[in-house]
């Protein structure tokens, strides 16, 4: 073997070790998917995405929050929410298709599709932080802090409280925007024990405070069963499996709801 050949075999192996060292340490390419919806209203915003089943990693939805987090950094709040499917997707952003309805109705939409619930992340922020809830293709769930402190978990005068949807709202038409007056938001919470009017009051006013908005609705249960809330999904994705409430069981059950967008916070 010739100086000259050993030379370029061992600039050939530099070279393949180089390239082998670039994509070791390079990180995975971003996931592009199919942007299915969005909407921007006031200092939110929300978007749902489409990806393949393989795609739907915690690597690669880590990758997607910091993407997010830069194009939105001008924004109080965002959800992402990423799905495998489209009629899930449809399913999930618009809740059950229905303003009212009652709980055969509900049994019924849930024997459908809410039986196995598909994979499906949502990534959230608020302010500084930002948190993953990922449903992988097993069932398995999980919550991950990605940025700060877990904003969607909260504790009031020894109750926990655990934000379980948020949803952005535009104003009501012909109201001018205004600081702390920009958007309308719903949140739908779980909370430890149901909480008297006193203490929903004082929740709503700290959903306010974190939001930065006045006009909020809250909806409070014990539970993750907002069976006849149209606007809330058929369940809650990101539980352990379990077994929805008998029907006597949910009509001995309670919701709380707390309206923001009057002059106090009215709850009933």
């Amino acid at each position: 073997m010739t100086a000259r050949t050993r030379d370029l075999r061992l600039t050939v192996v530099i070279g393949l070790l180089g390239v082998a060292f670039t994509c070791a340490t390079a990180g995975a390419a971003p996931v592009a998917g199919q942007i299915l919806w969005e909407r921007r209203d006031g200092p939110f915003y929300s978007r749902s995405v489409l990806w393949s089943r393989s795609e739907l990693t915690e690597e690669n939805l880590r990758i997607l929050y910091g993407e997010v987090s830069q194009e939105l950094k001008d924004k109080n709040g965002w959800t992402v929410d990423v799905f495998v499917d489209r009629e899930d997707a449809t399913r999930e952003n618009h809740g059950k298709l229905a303003t009212e309805g009652d709980y055969d109705w509900w049994l019924d939409l849930y024997n459908q599709f809410g039986r196995k619930p598909l994979p499906m992340a949502e990534i959230s922020r608020c302010g500084e932080d930002g948190v993953l809830r990922f449903r992988d293709e097993a069932g398995n769930s999980k919550e991950v802090i990605l940025a700060g402190k877990n904003f969607l978990r909260l504790r009031l005068k020894g109750v926990a409280f655990e934000i379980l949807k948020t949803n952005y709202h535009p104003l009501p038409p012909q109201t001018e925007p205004s600081p702390g007056d920009e958007a309308m938001v719903s949140v739908y919470v779980r909370a430890e024990s149901f909480p008297s009017a006193d203490l929903a009051r004082a929740f709503s006013r700290l959903i306010q405070r974190r939001f930065r908005q006045k006009r909020v609705t809250v909806a409070i249960r014990t539970d993750a069963y907002f069976l006849t809330d149209g606007a809330f999904p058929i369940m809650y994705r990101f539980d352990s499996p379990g077994s929805p409430p008998s029907r006597g069981a949910y009509e001995k059950s309670r919701t709380m709801y707390c309206f923001c967008d009057v002059p106090g916070i009215q709850c009933r």
